[in-house]
């Protein structure tokens, strides 16, 4: 008989024809899932390749200032920079260091970029208020925040020293510098959302420097500690209370210790410690030295740890 079939095609017996169609299926099959777990591994290295940032706000104290840097300008070697590998040592967050020289409540919240020039070494640009520049940072980096570090009331009470009344000037000022720090912290924790480590920090008492004077003075370094314990630190701690953790510097290194009661034989252990941490014994520079800078840092770090806790 006669066949139908052209000597030039191939016909498949029903068997063979579906066992073809399974294969292709399953290369189909097998190709779909590779690209599958392609798309998972790109999308798990894009999300572990994503660096974490570390977001300062404030004044020198955080951009890191040191009286003797030759350019005469903040350095890559404050507390800020130096957190960063003790928050992660494989992958240490990227600095977004927003700090200004001279920065106070007000001008964080006023000024537009930082008149001063004195930020730390390869910061952002800014052209807005300081702490708008933070929120935008915050909210860009969202989820990737290692921390939130803000220094700030230093130079509002600094603003004090030149008055006749000190005391009066400085009780009178301490509500207003909390309203407005809190203010600031306040609207760093609205954008960071609630997981977000927001740290600040208390000062060193450079007023126990007066220990040393040529003539010692001791009622003067009891009376800064008065204003600290008094004023500056309670207005300080009220304003990131219930929003942020805070470094309390002044405590840990002893500046709110009892002095002796006669300026003779050895000296205060705290007055040797702020001798130590800032240059205000060697130099009359209230800034920190690169032990305090490491002080803080670590300080910071573990405030950070503990708080996760």
């Amino acid at each position: 008989a006669a066949s139908n079939v052209s000597p030039t095609s191939t016909a498949f017996p029903p068997t063979l024809s579906r066992m073809r169609k399974t294969i292709i299926g399953l290369i189909l099959l097998a190709a779909s899932v590779i690209v599958i777990l392609l798309s998972l591994v790109t999308h798990g290295k894009t999300t572990t390749a994503t660096q974490d940032v570390l977001i300062g706000v404030g004044d020198s104290y955080v951009a890191g200032y040191q009286p003797l840097d030759p350019s005469g300008a903040a350095t890559l070697h404050g507390f800020v920079d130096r957190l960063a590998p003790l928050l992660d040592e494989t992958q240490p967050p990227s600095v977004l260091n927003f700090g200004c020289s001279g920065a106070t409540t007000k001008t964080v919240l006023e000024t537009r970029g930082c008149t001063t020039g004195a930020q730390a070494n390869n910061a952002p640009v800014y052209r807005t208020t300081q702490l708008d520049a933070a929120i935008a940072a915050v909210s860009a980096h969202r989820g990737h925040i290692s921390a939130i570090v803000v220094a700030l009331g230093a130079n509002d009470f600094a603003r004090c020293a030149n008055d006749p009344n000190l005391d009066a000037c400085i009780s009178t000022q301490a509500p207003v510098i909390e309203g407005r720090l809190r203010q600031i912290v306040m609207q760093l924790r609205q954008t960071a959302g609630s997981s977000t480590p927001i740290i600040g920090i208390t000062y060193p008492n450079i007023g126990l420097a007066a220990w040393l004077n040529q003539r010692p003075r001791r009622a003067d370094a009891v009376h800064a500690q008065e204003l600290i314990a008094t004023y500056i630190n309670p207005a300080i701690l009220s304003a990131y209370r219930g929003l942020a953790l805070v470094a309390n510097v002044t405590a840990a290194s002893g500046g709110l210790d009892p002095l002796p009661v006669s300026i003779e034989g050895e000296r205060p252990a705290s007055v040797t410690k702020v001798c130590e941490i800032t240059w205000m014994c060697r130099q009359g520079d209230l800034h920190l030295t690169p032990a305090g800078q490491d002080f803080v840092a670590r300080l910071i770090s573990l405030r950070i740890k503990d708080g996760r806790g």
